[in-house]
């Protein structure tokens, strides 16, 4: 396995840990699936697309998370990029302003 593929399996396996350790005890990595690719993480009601790259790259990144999440058959998808230097809680997560706002009015929501 090259250092890439080491890092991102790293990162992916964090991110589990975290969420599991954090509300979502389903969480899990997901297997590939070439041009069906479904997301990083199963088990949430969002596809994830996980990243840890030197170069943030956030169009293309967002384009690949929104073709995985119509794979998965989810509405809502986010990059979850990891902050350098720093622990998987401080990672960022990366989504567009339309979906940010929809999870605003749930929350919101009485």
């Amino acid at each position: 396995m090259n250092r890439s593929k080491q890092k991102g399996t790293a990162f992916e396996s964090a991110l589990v840990d975290y969420l599991r350790a954090n509300g979502f005890p389903r969480a899990e990595r997901r297997a590939q699936r070439g041009t069906l690719d479904a997301g990083d993480i199963a088990g949430l009601p969002a596809t994830i697309e996980a990243k840890n790259c030197k170069l943030t790259e956030l169009g293309p990144w967002m384009d690949e998370a929104k073709t995985e999440a119509k794979n998965a058959g989810t509405a809502l998808y986010a990059v979850v990029h990891k902050r350098r230097q720093h622990s998987t809680a401080e990672s960022f997560v990366t989504l567009p302003l339309h979906l940010f706002v929809e999870m605003l009015v749930y929350v919101d929501a009485p």
